[in-house]
């Protein structure tokens, strides 16, 4: 088929698969639902083929497209790779993608650290950087999470999940989820989370060490006379290390909902991500940077102080101060994250005649962004809370791609349980810490 059929067979595939996960959620047979679901699975292994073809199809193409201009004088080779050494990598603060002209991992150097925004796959960026072939790829197709978690514990259903289990099992009775499967699942954990949606950046961590330069101070650079001596100031750069630190959550299924349940296949991967999303929420604001904890914002030493001296928000004045206090220091406020209770506060505000309040112009489309794991407990009262507020793309989280899963099958037998404990590797970094600000001693009105 060519491109056109492909992509039109792509649209047809998806459309049937949505009516069947339809037709299985509102499907009270449990024989039908079940036809259903292996119906949807195999749809969803005819796109995954579909999609490589597609993409085969793309690559290729342009790689011919683009020999053919040199050959006919339209690019200039040397031209093209004088810049490709010009352009800015990943690990500037960037990553840029394929509509760039160059993925990730061709932007990256072997000895930067790339960096993913939100809206960036950490799927594909395995693919490109592990060099995937698509027919090894295929040796995957129809495996998904939730199906692997449930044959950690009921046996594998399919050649591909016992091929998987027999290359995933350890000496230790655990399992190393497959890499393909490990980066969908942190794609999913990173679209559940904050910080992430703020835009804190992902870096893929390839080994237990690995080093980031962070800005330490701003350079001033001055006016000087012909041949007078530059002056000199402080460091601009140091080294900040990742040191991935280990985050585990155990979830408990009873045996007859793991073995009768039609959905237990799709719900677990996203309670796990939901759980493991929180923390990393709560940690990359508020963790404290001691024992087994990476430092949070909240903590950081060389935040940028404000003018707001604490109280109730009683107007979005503390809003504009952060802003102000940030943009004084050459950064800005890409987002607010606070606590629901806060947020409730902003929406409430009213005028003299009771008519709400409309947000300044100045902070209007800046995204206010709310999760529980923003602390209402603070201070000698107990009743203080934060908002953090900053450019959250200074943020860096670095992740391990592996997803280790432990199955304890004795432990909780007694209730007639299953058990697993799943842990990933992960730390915090900021690339420049006065990008960052707190209002600090938030209050409810009297």
């Amino acid at each position: 088929m060519n491109m056109t059929e492909l992509r039109e067979k792509r649209s047809q595939i998806v459309a049937k698969a949505r009516k069947a996960l339809s037709e299985i959620q509102s499907n009270t047979d449990e024989k039908r639902a079940s036809e259903l679901e292996k119906r949807h699975d195999a749809l969803m292994s005819e796109f995954d083929d579909i999609d490589a073809q597609i993409r085969r199809h793309e690559r290729t193409g342009m790689a011919e497209r683009v020999e053919g201009s040199y050959r006919s004088g339209f690019l200039d080779r040397d031209e093209d790779e004088r810049r490709a050494r010009l352009r800015p990598n990943a690990g500037d603060g960037e990553a840029y993608g394929i509509d760039n002209g160059f993925s990730d991992v061709e932007a990256a150097d072997a000895d930067t650290v790339p960096a993913l925004r939100s809206g960036q796959s950490f799927g594909k960026y395995l693919r490109e950087k592990r060099g995937f072939d698509y027919d090894e790829e295929k040796d995957l197709r129809g495996l998904t999470t939730g199906g692997y978690l449930r044959s950690m514990f009921l046996g594998a259903k399919t050649d591909v999940e016992r091929r998987a289990l027999a290359e995933g099992s350890d000496s230790a009775g655990g399992y190393t989820v497959p890499e393909a499967l490990s980066a969908q699942w942190i794609d999913r954990m990173r679209a559940a989370s904050s910080v992430f949606r703020a835009g804190a950046l992902t870096v893929p961590l390839e080994s237990n060490v690995n080093h980031i330069a962070k800005v330490a101070t701003d350079p001033v650079p001055t006016w000087r006379l012909e041949n007078s001596t530059v002056s000199e100031t402080e460091p601009t750069f140091t080294r900040v290390t990742f040191t991935p630190k280990s985050l585990a959550v155990m979830i408990t299924v009873s045996r007859e909902l793991l073995q009768d349940s039609l959905n237990i296949g799709l719900i677990l991967p996203d309670i796990l991500a939901s759980a493991m999303a929180q923390e990393i929420d709560r940690v990359s604001l508020f963790g404290s940077g001691t024992g087994a904890e990476p430092r949070g914002v909240a903590n950081f030493a060389g935040l940028t102080s404000n003018a707001f001296a604490g109280g109730p928000l009683t107007s979005y004045a503390p809003l504009i101060k952060a802003r102000t206090a940030l943009r004084t220091v050459n950064s800005d406020v890409t987002a607010y994250i606070m606590s629901p209770r806060d947020d409730g506060q902003l929406a409430e505000l009213v005028d003299t005649t009771g008519q709400p309040i409309n947000m300044p112009p100045a902070i209007a489309r800046t995204p206010m962004l709310v999760t529980s794991k923003v602390p209402t407990n603070l201070g000698v009262g107990e009743d203080e809370s934060i908002i953090l507020a900053g450019e959250w793309s200074r943020l860096m989280i670095g992740i391990r791609s592996e997803l280790q899963i432990e199955v304890l099958r004795e432990a909780f037998a007694t209730k007639h349980q299953y058990a697993f404990v799943a842990h990933l590797r992960a730390d915090i970094a900021a690339e420049h810490e006065a990008a960052f600000t707190k209002l600090s001693g938030l209050t409810l009105p009297a």
